[in-house]
């Protein structure tokens, strides 16, 4: 029997839920977009961060065309991270209706 898929309240419980245990916040500057934000200290952190963010990002569907972008190791972004200590990582083209049971999940 197949595993049930998980509805968008589900969906946005489990990404707070990673989101507060690893010290992110989430925020959503436009449609369809989610934004990670970690607070890093040195090398070691950015790769947890790095790590924890892609998991977040990642644990949401695509539903429309969109990237991912901000300070991960595939940029010079990495080394600002690094050296500012913010840890920052969008993507865009994801469920709404994820997106919006995350919005409704924080304002509760």
């Amino acid at each position: 029997m197949p595993t049930p898929t998980p509805t968008a309240t589900q969906t946005a419980q489990e990404v707070i839920a990673m989101a507060k245990a690893g010290g992110a916040t989430l925020s959503q500057p436009g449609e369809g977009v989610l934004c990670v934000s970690i607070k890093i200290n040195g090398v070691e952190e950015f790769g947890q961060a790095e790590s924890l963010a892609n998991n977040i990002l990642h644990s949401i569907d695509q539903t429309q065309p969109g990237s991912v972008w901000g300070t991960d190791g595939a940029s010079i972004g990495g080394m600002v991270a690094i050296q500012t200590g913010n840890f920052r990582l969008c993507r865009s083209g994801l469920s709404l209706r994820v997106l919006s049971a995350i919005t409704k999940e924080l304002s509760a």
